[in-house]
Parts: C-alpha cells; structure tokens; sequence
C-alpha cells in the first residue's frame, strides 16, 4: 500500500510525525519502567516463596 503524497498544512509542507527523544523518553519512563519494576518485584516475590519451601527456582534448575 503506497503512502500518499504530504498535503500542505496552511501552505506549508510539514515533515511526517516521527519519534522524538522526548517521546522516547516519556515511553521509556512512563511505561518501560514501570513495567520492568512489577517484573522484577514479582520474580522476587516467587523467588522467596520458593526458597522458603526448599525449592528451586529459575533457568539454573533445568540444566
């Protein structure tokens, strides 16, 4: 499917939208972030209730 041609904006020809530092910026703090904390807190959390029922948790048990 083939892009249209960019139509003018009040005569003026603007460039097409791309991702900026800043709003990289805001997806990484506002979303990656966040989302890597509840990771890491929940792979603690099962980590200590594995380790207080004497079981093994994670890759290193398989092999």
């Amino acid at each position: 499917m083939a892009k249209p041609p960019p139509r003018p904006v009040y005569g003026h020809t603007v460039p097409a939208p791309r991702i900026t530092r800043g709003g990289l910026r805001v997806a990484l703090v506002r979303v990656a972030l966040p989302f890597l904390g509840v990771l890491t807190l929940l792979d603690i959390v099962l980590w200590a209730i594995a380790r207080a029922f004497g079981a093994c948790y994670g890759v290193w048990c398989w092999l």
